[in-house]
């Protein structure tokens, strides 16, 4: 048993003898279990608060430039999936104006010949 939980045992027993269990038990609830000087005081929790509120601020400024980097690398992205987008539609209309034209061409190969027979045949 530590030595401040034997102080605080022997603190009650003596109470108790003293005032009896009830008032020992309520006198023992407003004593700290710890020593004095572990407990934080009001100025130990505003350096604390003041040191929070710091790194708070100093963690805004990361998010902040994070953001900003990610949004730079967002529209270098979309950039390139424009030019990207804009290559294929330029291949497609190429390759439309090809299959067009070969359609074309096999289309009026089939009427030449079709003419060339009806006019042989007639």
């Amino acid at each position: 048993m530590p030595t401040a939980e034997k102080e605080r045992m022997s603190l009650y027993q003596q109470l108790d003898s003293t005032l009896g269990p009830d008032q020992a038990e309520t006198l023992m609830e407003y004593l700290p279990s710890q020593k004095w000087t572990d407990l934080a005081t009001k100025e130990d929790v505003r350096l604390t608060a003041k040191e929070l509120r710091a790194e708070m601020t100093e963690l805004r400024a990361d998010m902040t430039e994070l953001r900003a980097e990610l949004r730079g690398d967002m529209r270098i992205g979309f950039a390139q999936m424009e030019s990207k987008f804009a290559q294929m539609e330029s291949k497609f209309a190429q390759q439309t104006r090809t299959t067009v034209l070969a359609l074309a061409g096999f289309a009026a190969t089939i009427w030449a010949s079709l003419l060339a027979t009806v006019l042989v045949v007639a």
